[in-house]
């Protein structure tokens, strides 16, 4: 289709992919020049359009879609335009280092296993390095390019694994156009047989493949709250603490010394005082048990243009420890829009869709909770009719 056409409220800048059955377009709404754009998937097969019809209506919220029309015996699929690069041109211009490969095998798994209800064939098609975008090593975000093949509008839990097998494949070899065979060595020892189990159809369910995923010890090093990327970073920070208050500290230093050499002459004084081995108060090390994060929010129903509330009620877990520090986050198509560390954030929801507020608590020994999250979709506001809009009291005017 050329540029310019019009499709609905649409107009066509560009197109992604067109075959017989099917187009999928670059669009932009008529009428406005915000640059905002749009992925238009366009179906002209009736076996298509009977296959996927209903699960693109019925999956709106797990699709993030934005709507659906027909037009002429077409039917139309719209979503938010891609964010990020494709996975397939960021793998062709990066050399990943293991840790990265780690994070993006780990974000896969977890993305796919958010749509497991979706329609086989869909999430087959987006079993596809061209449909998934790179917004950081953690996070993914589906193109939504809908194109069917029709040998897979039949593909089951097993094609889709398969599918996600040929993901990990290419990410742990760095190549675009990995193969099995000549290619499969290149993996980590304890992923191989992941990958190869998946490719082969071994796993019945994505869940236990993501579960074989996370029990190696790869995964603990790289990807798991203690890992090597975590405890790197933590000891940055605890540098440039450090950095920052090393006269405090020296000073400090000084004192307790001065107070050890003093309290020494108590303790010879006092020596029948000391309680022998086994006898008296002993002293037991504390287990690092991760503090549990959790918050409030102010509104249960967000309208648009509503302003929440969120505030901060994590807990620790080990006596004498407190919450220290925590770290919000705010994602909206699974993408980022606000981070804080304060105690209570406030947040102006100024559009409608779907978000996920996250909470990760750290208590006074540096332990990090595992991330409590809440998923909120944020409504149009409804407008009252107006015969339903309550007439002004004027009782005290008629005395």
């Amino acid at each position: 289709m050329e540029k310019g056409t019009i499709i609905g409220k649409y107009e066509v800048k560009s197109t992604l992919y067109a075959d017989e059955f099917q187009s999928v377009y670059i669009c932009e709404l008529l009428g406005l020049e915000d640059g905002k754009s749009f992925i238009v998937n366009e179906y002209t097969d009736e076996e298509i359009i009977s296959e996927t019809k209903d699960s693109f209506i019925y999956d709106k919220e797990t699709l993030k879609l934005i709507e659906t029309f027909e037009s002429e015996g077409k039917f139309y699929a719209v979503f938010p335009g891609m964010i990020g690069a494709p996975l397939d041109a960021y793998i062709s211009k990066h050399n990943l280092t293991i840790s990265d490969r780690m994070y993006f095998a780990d974000g896969i798994f977890k993305k796919f296993i958010e749509i497991d209800r979706l329609h086989y064939a869909m999430q087959h098609t987006l079993c596809d390095l061209k449909n998934l975008s790179v917004q950081s090593r953690r996070f993914f975000h589906f193109n939504n390019i809908f194109a069917f093949k029709k040998e897979n509008l039949k593909a089951d839990s097993t094609d889709v694994i398969k599918a996600i097998g040929h993901l990990l494949l290419c990410i742990f070899t760095n190549k675009v156009d990995a193969e099995t065979e000549k290619d499969k060595d290149s993996l980590p020892p304890a992923i191989l047989p992941i990958t190869v189990k998946c490719i082969e159809g071994g796993y019945n369910s994505l869940g236990k493949a993501y579960a074989d995923f996370r029990n190696t010890l790869i995964y603990s090093t790289f990807v798991d709250s203690g890992s090597l990327d975590n405890q790197i970073r933590g000891r940055m920070v605890r540098a440039q603490k450090k950095k920052k208050h090393a006269i405090p500290k020296a000073m400090a230093f000084l004192l307790i010394l001065l107070i050890l050499f003093g309290g020494g002459f108590w303790l010879i004084k006092n020596k029948d005082m000391i309680t022998g081995p086994g006898k008296g108060i002993s002293i037991i090390g504390k287990k690092n048990n991760p503090p549990i994060a959790d918050f409030s929010i102010s509104i249960n129903k967000v309208y648009k243009d509503d302003e929440v509330k969120f505030i901060d009620k994590s807990v620790a877990s080990n006596p004498g420890d407190v919450i220290k520090s925590r770290l919000w986050t705010i994602e909206k198509d699974g993408s980022v829009i606000m981070n804080s560390e304060k105690e209570f954030i406030t947040y102006a929801f100024d559009e409608t869709g779907e978000y996920r507020v996250s909470l990760i608590a750290q208590d006074s020994r540096g332990v990090h909770s595992k991330p409590f999250t809440h998923s909120i979709t944020v409504l149009d506001k409804p407008v009252l009719p107006v015969d339903e809009i309550p007439s002004p009291d004027n009782s005290y005017d008629r005395k």
